[in-house]
């Protein structure tokens, strides 16, 4: 259609610039005449093949022309698709969105009613579980301190014990002869020696006791009577609890790494057996744990 058009509008063209040519040739010679209708045939003819390429190209042009509209189409469809298909998925993935957060608020809310029930619960059996200790802590401390009296019972029956052992004591002194009372090599301290181990122990039990023990006072005062009346005999009881350590004691000890003491101090924290002096000469050599820093 449009090299129609074209052809249409160049042959009126043509013509008329032709025309004062034939004009011309007609009042000439016929030899001019004839060569003038040649060349302007030859012209025509160029013309003709010219217009004929600017058809094909227009017919090209008009092709591709409608190809790329063809491809204009297709790719505004694609890009339509595209769109459409972004869309669709920006849809769905706000909706799976929303749905994992009400699952995962659901679950929380399931979480923290879980929780809360059990906090309640716990809270329910904690108060009735201190309610219960409390009372096995009461009857605990009520055992405890009747454990503590009868042991302070058990100790007073004890120092009678041990009054009538002095007895026996003072008995055997009197019974030996002047020269023999004053010998501690040939003197038996074996009556003396048992006396003074159960004193010790006494006096480490008196003083693990709690002060609001019933019986402790009366107790004391017999512990004490009793290391009177021993030392009335001339023996000593020498407590090294807590003194410093020296290498020259004559002492049976154990030494125990302590972290809490420096590397140079060495402090007696227990005595297994006590020492014992009779008239100032060792009869019993002490038993000790030593704490030594490390």
């Amino acid at each position: 259609m449009n090299a129609k058009r074209t052809l249409r509008f160049l042959l009126p063209l043509l013509i008329a610039a032709f025309q004062p040519t034939l004009a011309q040739g007609v009042d000439s010679t016929p030899d001019a005449a004839k060569d003038q209708i040649e060349s302007l045939s030859k012209r025509l003819a160029q013309s003709e093949t010219n217009v004929k390429s600017l058809t094909r190209s227009a017919k090209a042009l008009s092709q591709d022309s409608k190809d790329q509209s063809k491809q204009i189409g297709t790719l505004k469809a694609e890009l339509d698709k595209l769109r459409l298909n972004q869309q669709t998925s920006a849809q769905n993935l706000s909706d799976a969105m929303i749905l994992r957060f009400l699952a995962l608020l659901g679950m929380l809310v399931v979480v923290l009613a879980v929780v809360g029930f059990s906090f309640l619960a716990f809270r329910r059996r904690l108060r009735a579980s201190e309610s219960g200790l409390g009372e096995k802590y009461d009857r605990a401390v009520a055992s405890i301190r009747e454990a503590d009296q009868r042991m302070a019972q058990a100790d007073a029956n004890l120092a009678r014990e041990l009054s009538s052992l002095l007895l026996r004591i003072k008995e055997g002194r009197q019974s030996q002869s002047p020269v023999s009372t004053g010998n501690s090599e040939t003197q038996d301290h074996s009556l003396a020696l048992r006396l003074a181990d159960e004193i010790h122990r006494m006096q480490k039990r008196l003083n693990a006791l709690p002060e609001d023990t019933k019986g402790l006072g009366p107790l004391k005062k017999s512990i004490e009577r009793l290391e009177g009346e021993l030392a009335d005999q001339g023996y000593e009881i020498v407590d090294l609890t807590n003194k410093s350590f020296s290498d020259g004691l004559n002492v049976v000890a154990r030494f125990i790494p302590d972290e809490s003491l420096s590397p140079d101090e060495r402090i007696i924290s227990k005595v297994i057996k006590p020492q014992v002096n009779y008239r100032g000469t060792v009869v019993q050599v002490s038993e000790l744990e030593v704490s030594t820093g490390s």
